[in-house]
């Protein structure tokens, strides 16, 4: 009996695997981070680029065609349990909280590792 119930207990949230699924929720998901604006937010956080460099960039990226490569990775890598847990996270309040900090984390990331790889790169060109 208790088996049972743990059987139907853990997979009772379970979606079906299905390519109709993960393509639900990787749609789902991507409306929860807005892919236009987070290319903004990931290119202006990037070392070298001006904005007015990143802004002429994004505006010869085709940002639909982005966004369904991007969907159709995550369809073919992620279960739909997974994309749905992204959904499920970035919808609520500290997923968005914490998507509202990527260009901060990003900007703070590429500073502190920057000489690591400018020193890398001088140790590999020699």
């Amino acid at each position: 009996m208790v088996t049972l119930l743990l059987f139907i207990s853990t997979d009772s949230y379970a979606i079906e695997n299905t390519k109709i699924n993960r393509e639900s929720q990787a749609w789902r998901y991507l409306a929860t981070v807005q892919v236009e604006k987070m290319m903004r937010e990931i290119f202006s956080s990037l070392p070298g680029g001006t904005e007015e460099e990143n802004e002429k960039f994004l505006q010869n990226l085709d940002i639909a065609a982005f966004q369904k490569e991007f969907h159709n990775t995550l369809v073919n890598v992620m279960t739909a349990n997974e994309l749905k847990a992204y959904a499920d996270f970035y919808s609520s309040v500290d997923g968005q909280s914490a998507t509202a900090k990527a260009p901060l984390l990003l900007k703070e990331f590429f500073k502190n590792i920057m000489p690591m790889i400018e020193e890398a790169e001088k140790k590999a060109n020699k």
